[in-house]
């Protein structure tokens, strides 16, 4: 699939164009991502999939791996929408959000 994908592009370009520091040749750094709100906050976003994933653990749906894939998905981007709200919050500071 690697090939499939903007295999054109040089990934200096890629990774200057998503806003990352070009000369950086190790792994991905993401300044936000150094704060991990606490469980209780992200617990609010997509209060249900805590729910629906024990629900799959218990046996209480039919597997499919596919609707695990994606609540765990969604647990883990619960961080990510935390961690990006509060650069959004200061770019936008009139949205409900």
């Amino acid at each position: 699939m690697s090939n499939a994908y903007l295999s054109a592009f040089p990934r200096t370009a890629i990774k200057a164009l998503a806003g990352f520091d070009v000369n950086f040749q190790a792994n991905y750094y993401l300044p936000r991502a150094k704060e991990e709100p606490c469980e209780a906050l992200a617990a609010r976003v997509w209060p249900r999939v805590d729910t629906w994933l024990a629900q799959f653990e218990e046996g209480v749906n039919e597997p499919d791996l596919a609707g695990q894939g994606f609540l765990k998905l969604l647990k883990r981007l619960r961080i990510v929408v935390l961690q990006d709200s509060v650069l959004l919050r200061r770019r936008y500071p009139s949205h409900s959000i």
